[in-house]
């Protein structure tokens, strides 16, 4: 029972007496009449004589009661109320076992009010006590299972370089799989979200991998180790792209996509090392050429005339390649590489070329699993300022003679890449009018089923053969077709071919 309650009652109490002892009135004592004295006793006489009979006592009068006054009302007689006497008339014997009362029950309630005081203190930190227990038993959980993770990437790193060709082959296939592992997570997180996202914060370990495994790929010598590197990359590619908006996907990209501009400028060295020998050992029988020599053991596209170009192009500047080969020739000159010095040079160059083709492999596989931005908009005129909620940075990259079937490409930066005879079947390209595609070499590539934007300009560094000279019309034509007549280069092959 609360306080309030209880001072509530006590007032009713008192009231309550109040009216009830107003209501009786006061219980004054009946009157009586007067007493009549006694008569004074006579004076003694004198002692009778013995014959003479003695008188009785007189008798007192009994007193007759006196009615209390009336007041006639209507002719009625009614009793005369008395004053009423607060000090003798009021009950305070009542009230007094009332105030005993009240004051037991106060004292009944502020026990209890106490006790469940303390109970509640009791509850609350015992309470906290084992919220405390709990969350530092999950931080410990936490920190152990979070080291436990650490270790065994720690563990597959360290077998990825190992000297056994068989333990590497089988840490990158682990290194796949741990990627895709998610951060540990309290019992409540995998409650309120039992099946979180794929990105960076619930995977953290997918863009270690993956970085990893790309490393790995452009400096393997062995190729049964590299291939099997590219079925791991390829199976990170499966996972990742099924999440929408696929951010873990474009990461595994990026970090391919570095390790393919790593494997470029290797080749590129192993070439110019390998040319001075060429040059300076040999002699140029029928007619063979060292770009012809170099295209048979680096054959990166369909057509060896189309490597050849490739090979062009990889020089790049054609002073600085002459002067890297003139520094090559004088250290030749001055200490002349043995046969096996020869033969390992020889070696460096074909691994190196292998290299490549597998970062170019790996990378053109990831790509072909993009999907259609989801925020493009419509129609394509309309995409000029539109960015990619994740850059697709493939500035530089080699993809000369690859397969992109289907690749959705749009506002990729391609600037300065190497698509020769690349297989771009069925892909979307649609950059940004366009520094993205500034001298992109598409000599020899395949585009039938492709899509442009009207706005696509292509900077070309050289046209080679007719089928590049056919592009060339067909984009300068497609440029100024309107967005609702858009064509593809199949259709406007058969349409040319009929005179349309």
């Amino acid at each position: 029972m609360k306080t309030g309650r209880l001072w509530f009652l006590s007032l009713l109490i008192v009231v309550g007496l109040t009216v009830v002892a107003v209501a009786q009135g006061p219980t004054a004592p009946p009157k009586t009449s007067p007493v009549s004295k006694p008569t004074p006793a006579a004076k003694k006489s004198p002692k009778p004589s013995p014959a003479a009979k003695p008188t009785p006592p007189a008798k007192t009068p009994t007193p007759t009661p006196v009615p209390p006054p009336f007041i006639i009302q209507n002719n009625i007689p009614i009793p005369a109320k008395a004053d009423f006497n607060w000090a003798k008339d009021f009950p305070w014997t009542a009230l007094g076992g009332a105030a005993v009362i009240i004051a037991a029950l106060i004292a009944r309630d502020t026990s209890e009010r106490k006790r469940k005081t303390d109970k509640d203190v009791a509850d609350d930190k015992l309470k906290q006590d084992k919220e405390t227990a709990e969350a530092r038993e999950q931080r410990e959980a936490m920190q152990f299972a979070k080291k436990e993770l650490h270790d065994q990437f720690v563990d597959i790193e360290n077998r990825l370089a190992s000297s056994e060709p068989m333990m590497r082959a089988n840490a990158a296939l682990r290194l796949a799989e741990f990627g895709t592992r998610l951060i540990p997570r309290t019992a409540k997180e995998n409650e309120a979200d039992p099946t979180p996202p794929r990105n960076a914060k619930n995977n953290p370990y997918f863009n270690q991998s993956a970085s990893q495994l790309a490393t790995a790929l452009h400096l393997e010598a062995n190729s049964a180790v590299r291939k099997d590197m590219v079925k791991a990359f390829a199976s990170m590619k499966a996972w990742a792209e099924k999440e929408p908006g696929q951010e873990l996907l474009h990461e595994l990209i990026h970090r391919i996509a570095e390790a393919n501009r790593t494997a470029k400028d290797a080749f590129t060295k192993a070439m110019a090392e390998y040319g001075v020998v060429w040059v300076m050992g040999k002699t140029e029988e029928e007619g063979e050429t060292e770009e012809d020599f170099v295209a048979s053991i680096a054959p990166f596209c369909e057509e060896k005339a189309t490597t050849k170009i490739v090979l062009q192009a990889l020089r790049g500047d054609a002073e600085k390649y002459a002067a890297r080969q003139t520094a090559y020739r004088k250290k030749w000159q001055a200490e002349p590489d043995s046969a096996k010095e020869e033969a390992a040079r020889l070696t460096a160059l074909e691994t190196a070329a292998k290299q490549l083709i597998d970062t170019r492999d790996a990378l053109a596989t990831a790509m072909s699993a993009l999907d259609k931005p989801a925020d493009l908009p419509e129609p394509f005129v309309k995409a000029s300022k539109w960015k990619r909620s994740f850059p697709l940075l493939l500035s530089k990259a080699f993809l000369a003679g690859a397969y992109l079937n289907g690749a959705q490409l749009q506002g990729a930066d391609l600037s300065e890449a190497q698509l020769q005879g690349a297989d771009l079947y069925g892909a979307t390209v649609q950059p940004e009018d366009t520094p993205e595609y500034k001298k992109t070499d598409f000599t020899d590539s395949n585009w039938s089923q492709a899509e442009f934007t009207p706005s696509i300009k292509i900077f070309q560094s050289e046209v080679k053969d007719q089928q590049t000279a056919e592009l060339q019309e067909w984009l300068k034509q497609f440029s100024e077709m309107p967005a609702d007549k858009v064509v593809t280069y199949d259709a406007w092959k058969a349409m040319a071919a009929k005179g349309n």
